[in-house]
């Protein structure tokens, strides 16, 4: 069948056709965005902006390639066959071999299997060429781009194949024509998702980045300290939290968990734990807030613990709608912040009570503390924060219908 016949016939082919050019227009960003920022991309340290520079290359520009290395599996083994190729489509991120010829069902089996098998041996000699490398960009980028293959081929596409019935997954398990064959495949194919699901959440794929020279010679010797004196709780603490600010979550869960099985008590241990669940996250999810409570009711000792505890606890209850209890951790988390000095967070705290007292219809005391918000923003020269802190003043003012005496 032909490209365009493929297309006519499966309403499903012209959505992931449409899905593929999306896809390659942001692979055309990513492509300009290494070339201009090529020589600050191959800069160590690693940096968590590079690192996302990185992780988009791996998939918008690693896939194309793999995709195309899958059907030249399939188009090998046609001809090792004696089938006929009658015709090819490729669109960057899916692609098909048409061939005519006359294969036993064991063959059949092997040529749709042949994509898989191409697309795998692709992530993992990318892998094989780049991780011996100087540079940390390139083993990071030989680490993601093994992950993002063992991840289309493996899960992605079977599911999608399970889905629309489109695909080779469709013959691979096929276990009316070839039993033994498909049995063998499952049994395989389930093991490696279990070793790549059991590695993803060790951190296999992952490498902490760094803002500076510095900072990645200190972990360095985080490290080595750590492996001398494994038993040091402020150490492995301490290793934790530059796996999480490396961006390295999987990493820092792993240690993390390992130090609360042997620090079952530790209010930093549960600190680090909500921080960790809340990181690249745009919400609180309830088993942070519960962390943040477990270190707040062990006891934490440094003011700015106390301050980021409280700021998870009263985030998470200000979204869900219990006010009361929002304001008492975010008045709790300003008198932390005002003691350890720190007016960028006693200026957001007072923001985020301000809403609460605002959702609670109690404008007067939502008016004072968006006004200390402002000015606390304005005292130490935080531009955005000041926009925000002035959007929720205007807010304010247009829910109490009276207007502020503070002079915007």
């Amino acid at each position: 069948m032909t490209f365009f016949g493929i297309l006519r016939d499966s309403p499903m082919a012209m959505m992931f056709v449409l899905v593929s050019l999306l896809n390659a227009f942001y692979g055309w960003r990513v492509f300009r965005n290494l070339g201009s920022g090529w020589t600050s991309l191959n800069q160590e340290p690693l940096k968590p902006e590079q690192k996302r520079l990185i992780d988009q290359a791996a998939f918008f520009l690693g896939v194309p390639i793999g995709v195309l290395v899958h059907e030249m599996g399939h188009a090998l083994m046609v001809l090792l066959f004696g089938g006929k190729i009658v015709d090819v489509g490729y669109g960057f991120y899916w692609g098909y071999v048409s061939h005519t010829g006359t294969y036993t069902a064991s063959e059949n089996w092997i040529i749709a299997l042949a994509g898989t098998i191409g697309t795998l041996l692709y992530g993992v000699v990318m892998w094989l060429i780049f991780r011996r490398m100087r540079l940390t960009t390139y083993r990071y980028f030989a680490l993601r781009v093994l992950r993002v293959h063992l991840y289309y081929a493996l899960v992605f596409y079977p599911i999608f194949t399970l889905i629309t019935r489109i695909g080779d997954w469709e013959i691979i398990y096929d276990f009316n024509l070839t039993p033994v064959l498909s049995g063998v495949t499952l049994a395989i194919h389930l093991s490696i998702l279990a070793l790549f699901y059991y590695g993803d959440r060790l951190g296999m794929f992952e490498l902490p980045g760094f803002q500076s020279q510095a900072e990645q010679a200190q972990f360095e010797l985080l490290k080595t300290r750590v492996a001398q004196t494994p038993q040091d709780p402020v150490l492995q603490l301490t290793l934790v939290d530059a796996y999480r600010r490396g961006g390295a979550q999987h990493l820092a869960d792993r240690q993390l968990k390992s130090y609360l099985k042997a620090n079952p008590t530790s209010a930093d241990g549960y600190l680090q734990m909500a921080l960790l669940q809340v990181q690249n996250k745009n919400h609180i999810p309830s088993k942070a807030k519960d962390n943040a409570l477990k270190a707040l009711s062990f006891g934490l000792s440094e003011p700015l613990a106390v301050i980021q505890a409280n700021r998870i606890a009263g985030e998470y209850f200000l979204n869900v709608g219990k006010y009361k209890a929002a304001i008492e951790h975010f008045s709790q988390g300003i008198t932390a912040s005002k003691s350890a000095g720190r007016s960028d967070q006693t200026a957001h705290l007072h923001y985020q009570r301000a809403v609460a007292y605002r959702r609670q219809s109690q404008y007067d005391l939502a008016f004072q503390d968006i006004e200390k918000a402002i000015q606390l923003a304005r005292g130490i020269e935080q531009g955005r924060a000041l926009s925000l802190y002035e959007s929720e003043l205007a807010t304010i003012q247009s829910h109490s219908g009276k207007a502020s005496t503070m002079q915007v």
